[in-house]
């Protein structure tokens, strides 16, 4: 057997490169112990290159913001049977502090579509993966949603429910990031404004990590 490797970046740990093995061992050995050597590859190489975070909105601050917007709902619909859809999966934790800050009788229900794959950009393409469980038809229908940059999917959320027969349709986002829109679309209730930079935390992911942070972080690969 012979044992290629490097040192990689001045490090104690060393990335193995290629393993030969000649006749003496069979494939399905070989198979299982590169898929060891590559597991222990990614542990090393994880260790060594951690994504940075930087705090953007502390918890406090976003429980404050998420009060006031309650307020602001519930002056708005008095007397109006209001229906408040979360936009899976991002908003789940927004939505359900913002829900028990509005005083007054509603439903929830959830909506699901997909524009992004396992990565942090949109694929600009629209697919609706669940459905509410009610009929929103004469309902005044309050669309809770984590984050709006490009307002594609927003802006298709709110034409597909006006299609189904809504009263009406409002949007309420805890982040607006208006220097990515390409698609024209008002905010009723805006959380906040932020410019730049790739965040996470509070239901906000990459990769399906980070929702369960309190805060909200700029993180940097």
């Amino acid at each position: 057997m012979k044992l290629h490797y490097r040192k990689a970046n001045n490090c104690s740990a060393f990335i193995l490169l290629s393993l030969d093995f000649g006749h003496e061992l069979q494939n399905s050995a070989y198979s299982s112990l590169r898929n060891e050597i590559i597991l222990i590859y990614h542990y090393f190489r994880l260790r060594m290159h951690s994504p940075k975070k930087e705090i953007v909105l502390s918890k406090q601050t976003i429980q404050n913001r998420v009060s006031e917007l309650g307020q602001d709902i519930t002056r708005d619909y008095q007397d109006k049977e209001l229906v408040v859809i979360g936009v899976l999966k991002g908003a789940f934790i927004f939505m359900a502090d913002l829900t028990r800050t509005i005083d007054l009788p509603i439903s929830t229900d959830f909506i699901q579509v997909s524009s992004y794959g396992g990565s942090s950009s949109s694929s600009g393409k629209i697919t609706l993966v669940s459905s509410p469980s009610q009929s929103i038809e004469k309902q005044h229908v309050l669309l809770v949603e984590d984050i709006i940059d490009t307002g594609l999917t927003m802006q298709w959320l709110a034409q597909h429910f006006s299609d189904q027969g809504a009263a009406s349709v409002r949007i309420c986002s805890l982040i607006d990031k208006s220097e990515r829109r390409e698609h024209e679309i008002k905010i009723d209730y805006s959380g906040f404004s932020i410019s730049e930079g790739f965040l996470i935390g509070y239901g906000l992911d990459y990769d399906e990590q980070y929702r369960n942070l309190s805060a909200i972080y700029h993180l940097t690969l």
